[in-house]
C-alpha cells in the first residue's frame, strides 16, 4: 500500500487484494475482494492526508489492485483504474 500527495490537498494511494495470489478469475468472485481493497485505499488517503471523515474521496478497482484520491470536502476529484490491455486507440 502505497500514498503520494500529488497536488495541494489532493492525495492519492494504490492497495492490492490481501490475498492477490489468490485473486479469483471471475468478475463477480473477484469484486467484493477488489471492493476491499478500494476500502483500503480510501482508508490509506483520508489518513495520509489528514483529512477528516468529511473529505471528498474517489475509489476504483480492478483485477486485484484498487487507487483511491480524497480532497478537502466540496473539491471535485475522481480517480479511474483500468488495465493498459483495456486501453485501446480511442482512448
Amino acid at each position: 500500500m502505497m500514498t503520494w500527495q500529488v497536488a495541494p490537498d489532493v492525495w492519492i494511494g494504490f492497495a492490492r487484494c490481501e490475498s492477490a495470489g489468490t485473486t479469483p478469475r471471475a468478475p463477480g468472485r473477484r469484486w467484493p475482494l477488489d471492493r476491499q481493497a478500494a476500502n483500503r485505499a480510501v482508508a490509506m488517503v483520508v489518513a495520509a492526508s489528514g483529512f477528516h471523515a468529511g473529505c471528498t474521496t474517489s475509489r476504483s478497482h480492478t483485477r486485484g489492485v484498487a487507487a483511491a484520491v480524497a480532497a478537502p470536502a466540496g473539491v471535485r476529484v475522481g480517480v479511474d483504474l483500468v488495465e493498459t490491455e483495456r486501453v485501446g486507440s480511442r482512448h
